[in-house]
């Protein structure tokens, strides 16, 4: 059986880190990683922060 890969976000991207302030944040890092990586394939091209 040949070796399992890791197929997380954060191993994709390692150099990025999430250290959110308490109060601050809703989202995780990785929550907002996967959004855009679908909206990506997708093909969206607008954005819209409301």
């Amino acid at each position: 059986m040949p070796e399992k890969k890791d197929a997380t976000i954060e191993s994709h991207f390692p150099s990025l880190t999430d250290s959110p302030q308490r109060g601050k944040v809703r989202y995780k890092l990785t929550d907002i990683m996967v959004i855009v990586i679908c909206a990506v394939i997708s093909g969206s091209q607008t954005m819209s922060l409301q």
